[in-house]
């Protein structure tokens, strides 16, 4: 049975089929320190397992360049599909993330939460 945690702002799912998927309301704006947040509790909810991740962001979320940063390069992740839910701003934000930060790990923008789970299906251990 997939684990659930609820926290102010964003949702952590731990499905049975091993992909973490990681919701954001709407408006928020994320800092590095959020990000530090964020790898804190997706160690504690996967016990410290690289695992692949969905990303479901919420309209009009927002970064700080660090935590674009601190995120490309601290992630606990092992590969990361990140939903834009056919947002023009989101689109635009993570193009521009995938080349000047070029992340550490697998990474790959969708459009729907299938295309992301089929694709991150490969990296499940």
């Amino acid at each position: 049975m997939s684990q659930i945690l609820h926290l102010p702002n964003i949702t952590f799912e731990l499905r049975d089929d091993g992909i973490l998927h990681i919701k954001l309301s709407d408006n928020v704006h994320i800092t590095e320190e959020d990000v530090y947040n964020l790898n804190h509790q997706i160690t504690e909810i996967t016990n410290g397992k690289s695992t692949p991740v969905m990303i479901e962001y919420g309209a009009f979320n927002t970064f700080t360049d660090e935590a674009l940063s601190c995120f490309a390069t601290q992630s606990v992740n092992k590969a990361d599909a990140l939903i834009l839910n056919d947002s023009v701003l989101l689109t635009v934000l993570a193009e521009h993330y995938l080349k000047i930060n070029k992340p550490t790990r697998p990474t790959k923008l969708f459009y729907n939460t299938k295309d992301g789970i089929d694709w991150l299906k490969q990296f499940v251990d």
